[in-house]
């Protein structure tokens, strides 16, 4: 979807738009980057993680016991 051709349908009708999705604690905002094919009603949602936020989440995820991965774009 971020190439703007859908993976499901092949449309070029594609919509995006950002928005904050959510806030982990420690009062840091996370934004989401979002498409949707008008054609077919697929979407995807990325979010967008700076450096700040990922040392953040794994921080986190130490302190919880859990595993956190993170993966390269496929753009």
């Amino acid at each position: 979807m971020k190439s703007g051709k859908c993976p499901k349908c092949s449309s070029a009708d594609i919509y995006f738009y950002e928005e904050t999705v959510g806030k982990i604690p420690g009062a840091i905002w996370v934004r989401g980057l979002t498409y949707v094919c008008f054609n077919c009603n697929y979407m995807e949602r990325y979010l967008d993680l700076n450096e700040k936020i990922k040392n953040k989440l794994l921080q986190l995820n130490k302190n919880e016991n859990r595993k956190l991965v993170f993966r390269a774009d496929e753009a």
